[in-house]
């Protein structure tokens, strides 16, 4: 086994294309651009997400108010880097859905699918172009980030946008005729950490995480050793703690309902972990901070 491969099976590139097709091909009866986080957790990277088959609930921010819209097929959203969209915790749909997200220099592009159980398929599929999107692409991007808020509903004008993004995405994967990334193991470590904060609801997180970048839970366990000197479990639980540190500040949402969010299935051992690590309990801290910023030391850059 190759302890630098990122992906999950041995064509997945096909299968993400197959997706594109659909979308790209496909009518297309709703674009929505999501850009608000008030304080929420936010990638930081442009992404595109769609649904497949199914319906899926998800949280975000929109005109400054949380609310949740439930994504069906036939429907885009485009999330800014500042925009805060994120699966609702207590869903239980099935469904399928395509995300694209598109850090500095690759694409990542994942397929996922929900059982009502809760569980991962064996069905999801994670993918990274050995190579970031060109300069028109960008520029697309750069076009649907500045459009202004009276025409972000008029599919005449964003949906090209988006489209061409998406043609430009499946051109570079199709392009990409080796699947198998060879990127440095710091690379890899930065994006299992941004894998843990995008998925701290992950009941076996080692064990998705060896599943989906193709490496043994040794080599993750060596891998966040020797970048953050600190095991994997302590990260992982840092990077849910700091999630729960952003919501609490930025949200509305009960302490309860933020616990279930990252990853926790008994609100008393979400307080207790808390209060070790911030040094009160969670009503507490979000009493003292409300709309102060938090830094995050979950993903620092590798020496």
């Amino acid at each position: 086994m190759n302890n630098n491969t990122i992906v999950n099976n041995e064509k997945p590139n096909g299968r993400i294309l197959d997706a594109l097709s659909t979308v790209i091909n496909g009518k297309t009866e709703r674009v929505v651009i999501i850009g608000e986080s008030m304080g929420n957790w936010s990638h930081g990277v442009f992404r595109v997400i769609t649904c497949l088959e199914g319906q899926r609930l998800y949280n975000c921010i929109v005109d400054g108010r949380e609310a949740k819209v439930n994504i069906k097929p036939g429907e885009i959203y485009f999330i800014l880097p500042s925009g805060f969209f994120e699966p609702a915790s207590n869903d239980a749909s099935l469904s399928a859905f395509l995300s694209v997200a598109y850090f500095q220099d690759y694409i990542r592009s994942i397929i996922l699918h929900c059982p009502r159980d809760g569980s991962r398929s064996d069905e999801d599929c994670y993918l990274h172009t050995a190579n970031k999107l060109g300069e028109f692409g960008v520029a697309a991007l750069e076009l649907l980030r500045k459009t202004p808020k009276a025409l972000e509903n008029d599919l005449e004008i964003v949906l090209p946008l988006v489209k061409s993004v998406l043609s430009f995405t499946s051109r570079l994967i199709a392009e990409n005729k080796d699947p198998v990334s060879s990127r440095k193991s710091s690379a890899i470590w930065l994006d299992m950490n941004r894998y843990l904060m995008d998925h701290s609801d992950t009941r076996s997180p080692r064990k998705e995480l060896a599943r989906i970048f193709n490496v043994t839970p040794n080599y993750i366990s060596n891998l966040f050793k020797q970048y953050s000197g600190k095991s994997f479990s302590d990260v992982y639980m840092t990077c849910r703690l700091e999630r729960a540190a952003a919501m609490l500040i930025g949200s509305r949402l009960s302490v309860k309902e933020i616990g279930a969010i990252c990853g926790y299935n008994y609100t008393s051992h979400f307080i207790r972990q808390f209060h070790e690590k911030y040094g009160m309990p969670p009503t507490a801290y979000r009493n003292e901070r409300v709309r102060a910023p938090t830094p995050s030391s979950c993903v620092p850059e590798p020496a």
